[in-house]
């Protein structure tokens, strides 16, 4: 095959993975800038996404480049707390962690360089081999290692402040306030104190953002008190 278009890169890939994945149960699809594939429990969605992105050469022919993958898990409980306590929480955040630790470098001369690509089949299939055993290595014992959210919380006291957002997402604080919460975390109560500390002082000093804050997870440690 020669140089060939987007929708017939997304066409291999997208069956490699299913391939590769629907054994053990995850969802693969094409979308429209990648390959999104999910795993969905009762208790928690996982995402793995990789993008596709294409662009030109000095010789005018296209090329397409698979990107590492990026992933996370959603832990319902979670967002459920979060979404019945906030009315104008962002449904569109569906994620509760993300995995940004795994990978150590150990693939970095194999892995595809970002502006290169492939610009047929053979090449391709290359590429989705090293991604499979990118997967199989770096993303996928994530989702294997953080299984509740008692993991998930032990990890967190691990985490500097400045790093958090990584982990769980948008929402740090309320996210975390929840997930030490619903985990059973002993220090849950001195952690909202010293939020709702922080905040109350900034809100004498006239900071209304501070205020606002204050209100909002006043109201989230009083709806997680009484739910």
């Amino acid at each position: 095959m020669g140089t060939f278009g987007l929708n017939e890169v997304k066409s291999v890939v997208t069956q490699e993975f299913i391939g590769h994945l629907s054994p053990v149960n995850w969802i693969v699809r094409d979308e429209n800038y990648g390959l999104w594939i999910e795993k969905e429990t009762s208790e928690t969605k996982d995402f793995i996404y990789f993008t596709i992105k294409d662009h030109y050469d000095e010789k005018h022919l296209s090329k397409y480049h698979l990107a590492r993958p990026s992933a996370s898990r959603r832990f319902h409980r979670v967002e459920k707390v979060l979404s019945e306590c906030f009315d104008q929480f962002d449904e569109m955040d569906k994620a509760t962690i993300f995995p940004f630790d795994y990978y150590d470098g150990g693939m970095d001369n194999r892995l595809p360089p970002p502006l290169t690509g492939v610009v047929n089949e053979e090449e391709l299939k290359r590429d989705v081999e090293i991604m499979k055993e990118y997967l199989d290595q770096y993303i996928l014992p994530f989702f294997i290692d953080y299984p509740t959210l008692k993991e998930v919380d032990a990890k967190i006291q691990q985490i500097p402040i400045v790093d958090l957002h990584k982990f769980i997402g948008q929402e740090v604080i309320g996210r975390r306030m929840v997930i030490m919460k619903l985990a059973g975390n002993p220090g849950y109560e001195e952690y909202v104190k010293m939020i709702l500390d922080y905040f109350e002082g900034e809100a004498k000093k006239g900071n209304a953002e501070a205020k606002a804050d204050l209100e909002k997870y006043t109201k989230l440690k009083e709806y997680l008190a009484n739910n």
